[in-house]
């Protein structure tokens, strides 16, 4: 049975190479692959290895596989989607989906059926390499934040529509002196004004917008969903510019200019060339999502605030969104130059009774305890608390197997439980040794300033 090393070897020696003419090579191939990534691409070594079947593409690594076959395809080695799938399943990977078709043989995709016009429209114009690392990048902040962070913390869960108000005096407006204010619009069910998308909050704050809560009020939450907005905007229109997240604890580590931050964390956690990262930063082609401004050093967060302002004075077409807890923020004596600023707000208990009537009998105790405890009744003003403490009570009723009266420790000791056994107990480790190790872990993190293990 021919391997995928095999295989990977054969096409490749279909191909021509088109800038220096004869057979792909190693090196070529790894090459042109680095460039349909947006990367410096892979060594002919690593090439080699693929075919000798020393090593083997991951499958969670999807772009390099659809890569790999849209190189092969555009020099001729993989010249139909049934060769590209057979290729593909040879390594025990998946066949191509719909947009990974559309993408690599845009010729296969049917042309819509004319109503009035007498000729088709022509065909859609290929991919320029511009495009196609625009796409990579895309689909990195997807994978990661939408369906890595997102997507895996509310699976099996309701989704809150969390609410909030704009909250402008916590931020210097330039033309805040000869406007002045205007009253806050609150956003959510305490109006009955509709609730605008948070792409639309972003663009009416001039694309400069600041998102204040409390601790676990959804601040990363909404800095998520807005992300998942701007990157159908991006995918949709290639004139849009790209969304990327960012952990502004990192910055904390050199204290840098910003711009020099923000090329340094393109490569370092989405292996985006500087000259790239820097290309499109002076572009004006992204728009900067940066999480966690209470989570930099209290010493340095003043020091960040001004860094962030020097930015804007730099860099002021280039979209930002800064969230930070709010008393960590109102603390400082700098205010961020931003175009606008929005408070979010605690669940109300109208929420909080919908979104625990919506999940049924199963949450039903907790319902009545928490329209009956004050203090389970303030925590649940939290959506992570919330959250916490419905995985918690089902996690105890699941073991109990009545609604008994539980207390606020056995509830947290019941979410511990439960984080532990969601994937299965074959783990090989006691709880009390990954608790251990995970609390060094977390200090680790905190010497070093990072937020994201």
């Amino acid at each position: 049975m021919t391997t995928f090393g095999q295989q990977v070897r054969a096409y490749r020696k279909q191909c021509r190479d088109s800038l220096h003419g004869g057979t792909l090579t190693q090196v070529r191939l790894g090459e042109l692959l680095g460039d349909e990534l947006g990367h410096t691409g892979y060594s002919g070594a690593a090439v080699s290895d693929w075919e000798r079947d020393r090593s083997k593409i991951h499958a969670d690594d999807r772009l390099v596989l659809v890569g790999l076959v849209a190189v092969l395809h555009r020099c001729g080695g993989l010249p139909t989607l049934a060769e590209a799938n057979q290729f593909l399943r040879a390594g025990n990977y998946r066949a191509l989906n719909e947009q990974e078709q559309r993408r690599i043989f845009p010729e296969l995709s049917p042309a819509p059926t004319p109503i009035l016009a007498t000729t088709a429209p022509p065909p859609a114009a290929p991919l320029t390499p511009e495009r196609r690392k625009q796409l990579v990048l895309l689909e990195k902040v997807k994978h990661f934040w939408v369906e890595g962070v997102l997507e895996k913390s509310v699976k099996g869960a309701l989704l809150l529509n969390l609410h909030g108000r704009a909250y402008d005096e916590a931020i210097d407006q330039p033309w805040q002196n000869v406007i002045g204010s205007v009253p806050p619009l609150v956003v959510g069910e305490e109006t009955a004004v509709s609730p605008p998308t948070l792409s639309a909050l972003f663009h009416q704050s001039d694309r400069a917008l600041l998102i204040l809560g409390e601790p676990g009020s959804g601040k990363t939450t909404t800095l998520i969903n807005l992300a998942q907005e701007l990157i159908a905007q991006a995918e949709s229109d290639p004139e849009q510019p790209i969304p990327v997240i960012f952990n502004l604890v990192s910055w904390a580590e050199k204290r840098e200019a910003i711009s020099d931050w923000v090329v340094e964390e393109l490569s370092a956690k989405y292996q985006i060339p500087q000259t790239l990262g820097c290309e499109w930063l002076n572009g004006d082609a992204l728009i900067l999502l940066l999480d966690g401004l209470d989570e930099t050093p209290a010493n340095h967060r003043a020091a960040c605030v001004t860094a962030l302002n020097q930015f804007r004075q730099q860099h002021g077409l280039t979209g930002i969104v800064i969230n930070s807890r709010r008393k960590a923020y109102e603390a400082l004596e700098t205010r961020l130059h931003l175009g606008g600023a929005y408070l979010l707000q605690p669940l109300t208990a109208v929420q909080i009774n919908a979104y625990l009537t919506a999940a049924g009998e199963q949450l039903g105790g907790l319902k009545t305890a928490v329209q009956q405890d004050p203090a389970l009744g303030k925590m649940a003003q939290s959506p992570l608390m919330l959250h916490v403490l419905s995985v918690a009570y089902w996690q105890t009723k699941t073991v109990s197997g009545d609604d008994k009266s539980i207390g606020i420790t056995d509830l947290f000791d019941a979410y511990v439980r439960a984080m532990f056994t969601r994937r299965g107990n074959n783990t090989g480790y006691s709880q009390t040794g990954v608790v251990h190790r995970l609390s060094w872990l977390a200090q680790q993190m905190d010497t070093h300033n990072q937020a994201v293990f």
